[in-house]
């Protein structure tokens, strides 16, 4: 290690001394600055200004020889101890400042003598502190000698002032005045030839700067030049040193590259050795392997036959219980049917007498007709001039209203195609065939006339905040529902053979302690005394809405796709079916809906109900 550090410092030997000979001319302008009256800041902006080439190329050397100068110092003694350290600003080459301080050749350099050139010349500035310093004494002077007139003056004033006549104090105020107007102008005079003298100093100093700065540029150039061939010289060492360093380090990589080589040549052969011994372990595994698995087939398939022997014990004795329990249903639908008989031949009787019944009820009200026919001709003939004008007032309405259905037709038939010919039937009771002419029904001729033509004709009330039985708000469970209210009756109960019938029919009265309600039927081709009367449990009968809401919602509207129970067109039968349209998107505010198996052409039928006959379906 010590010998490669000689070397190094054999190799920097000549470079270092080029360094200090920039250290020493750098030493040289800094006194020339110093001696031209500058102050530091002054200094610093005036020598990097004056040779900024020379700063910089210190700069540069310092950094780069730096690290090899620490280790070449640290073990011998310094070549050039005595090589003065270079002013360098602060501003411009702090890091190079830093290096120079750390180093023991700065150190050096900076305790040693700097010779006759470092001695500082007098700065103009001291020169005029020499001249104003012998004003002062002069001044200083003539003020002693003219004290003790001055004090005599002003004895003889005060004597003036006490006993003379104003004629002598003006006198005597006019020679002071004179007096220090000849003083003034002695100085002015003093002043200018002062200030003239300072102004040809200057010059002559500029002279003699401009002199130097000539010659130092040329010495700076001079010494450029001298650099320059250093270090080419230096370049060129370098050059050399790098080409054999590069030679060497190319040999050591070919014998580590042959070396490399042959120890992968080595891994490979092992890794071929270990393959081999992997291979022969997974052919003995797969082997074991295969014993294994022709085992766990044998155990597999003798399991599956036990379990086929189970199945089909399993599966006689299924088919044995069930037919017993055919023979048990055969058994029991064979009395069903002798029961159902007699329960029929029972209700024929029942029906034969009601008919009866019904024919002399009939022949008494034909004679009660009779008496009354009469007494209503009379009647008729009175009323017949009323309602002839009733009539007139009834044709301009049914003529408006016809104009209204023809408008709300043409906006129906946007919607949906609509529907003619005969309606298609799984419909109950009281079917018109469908809609009249494919008319679209409306609210007053949506159903016939059911619990009296009243409720047909009147409008429903218009509710501001929806409550119970509101549109498609449900009654609370503890609802009672009052007499006379039309309801949604379950007449017939669903079984497989026969779906569920529901019917519109009147609430007569509500039998508390049974929780049953009798219901009328209100069917309008039935006479009053042949309505058939039911008595249903609670959950057979449900209340049709009792008003509609001021403004249609989610709330009070069933939602699209949803399963109701509506009347049919025409009919007093409800059905299921679903919601294709709420009221709130329709002008004439009735629901588009979809009944099960109803059917035209093969297509499903929209059919146009109004929300008074639209309830919730529970199955």
């Amino acid at each position: 290690m010590e010998e490669e550090l000689r070397r190094e410092v054999m190799r920097w030997g000549p470079v270092l001394e080029e360094v200090a000979v920039a250290s020493r001319q750098l030493d040289r302008l800094r006194s020339t600055l110093l001696s031209s009256g500058r102050n530091e800041t002054e200094l610093t902006r005036g020598w990097t200004e004056a040779s900024p080439d020379a700063a910089a190329e210190v700069a540069a050397l310092y950094q780069a020889f730096l690290p090899t100068l620490q280790r070449a110092i640290a073990p011998l003694p310094a070549p050039h101890a005595s090589a003065p350290a270079p002013m360098v600003p602060a501003a411009q080459t702090a890091p190079v400042a830093e290096t120079v301080a750390d180093s023991p050749d700065a150190t050096a350099s900076a305790a040693a003598p700097k010779g006759d050139d470092a001695s500082p010349k007098a700065s103009p500035s001291e020169n005029a502190m020499d001249i104003e310093q012998q004003e002062q004494h002069a001044k200083k002077g003539d003020a002693e000698k003219t004290e003790p007139d001055a004090g005599k003056l002003d004895d003889g004033e005060a004597d003036v002032d006490a006993s003379a006549p104003p004629s002598k104090r003006r006198r005597v105020e006019k020679e002071e005045t004179e007096i220090d107007e000849e003083d003034k102008e002695e100085k002015q005079e003093k002043e200018e030839e002062v200030e003239e003298d300072e102004e040809e100093e200057e010059k002559e100093k500029e002279k003699e700067r401009k002199k130097k700065t000539k010659q130092d540029e040329e010495k700076r150039q001079e010494e450029q030049q001298a650099k320059a061939k250093a270090k080419k010289k230096s370049e060129d060492l370098l050059e050399r040193e790098k080409a054999k360093l590069q030679k060497e380090k190319e040999e050591l990589e070919r014998a580590m590259r042959e070396q490399v080589e042959e120890e992968e040549e080595k891994e490979r052969e092992k890794a071929r050795e270990r393959e081999k011994e992997r291979e022969r372990v997974r052919e003995e595994k797969r082997e074991k392997e295969r014993l294994e698995s022709q085992e766990r087939e044998r155990e597999k398939e003798k399991r599956a036959e036990r379990e086929r022997e189970k199945e089909r014990e399993k599966e006689r004795l299924e088919k044995e219980r069930e037919k017993k329990r055919l023979d048990r249903e055969r058994e029991r639908e064979r009395e069903r049917e002798e029961k159902e008989r007699q329960r029929l031949e029972r209700e024929k009787e029942r029906l034969q007498k009601e008919k009866e019944r019904l024919e002399k009820e009939r022949e008494r009200e034909r004679r009660r007709d009779d008496e009354a026919a009469a007494k209503k001709e009379r009647e008729r003939e009175r009323e017949r001039e009323r309602l002839e004008k009733e009539r007139e007032r009834e044709k301009e309405k049914e003529k408006e209203k016809e104009k209204e259905r023809e408008r709300l037709e043409k906006e129906r038939e946007k919607e949906a195609q609509p529907t003619t010919g005969t309606a298609t039937t799984k419909r109950g009771r009281g079917a018109r065939g469908g809609d009249e002419g494919g008319r679209t029904p409306t609210l007053d001729d949506s159903a016939p006339t059911a619990g009296g033509a009243n409720f047909m004709e009147a409008e429903l009330p218009v509710s501001k905040s929806p409550g119970p039985l509101c549109g498609a708000i449900r009654a609370p469970p503890e609802y009672i529902i009052p007499v006379g209210t039309p309801v949604a009756a379950k007449t017939v109960k669903a079984s497989r053979t026969r779906p569920a019938e529901w019917l519109l029919a009147t609430v007569v009265r509500y039998v508390a302690d049974k929780q049953r309600y009798e219901v009328v039927d209100a069917d309008p081709e039935e006479t009053e005394n042949n309505r058939k009367r039911y008595l249903l449990p609670r959950p057979c009968v449900i209340p049709l809405p009792t008003s509609l809401p001021e403004s249609w919602s989610k709330g009070t509207q069933f939602s699209k796709g949803m399963m109701v129970l509506a009347m049919f067109p025409n009919t007093t039968a409800f059905y299921p079916a679903t919601v294709q349209v709420g009221p709130r998107r329709r002008k004439d505010k009735n629901y588009v809906l979809l009944f099960d198996d109803d059917e035209e052409d093969g297509q499903k039928c929209k059919r146009y109900v109004s929300p008074r006959f639209v309830v919730h379906y529970d199955k």
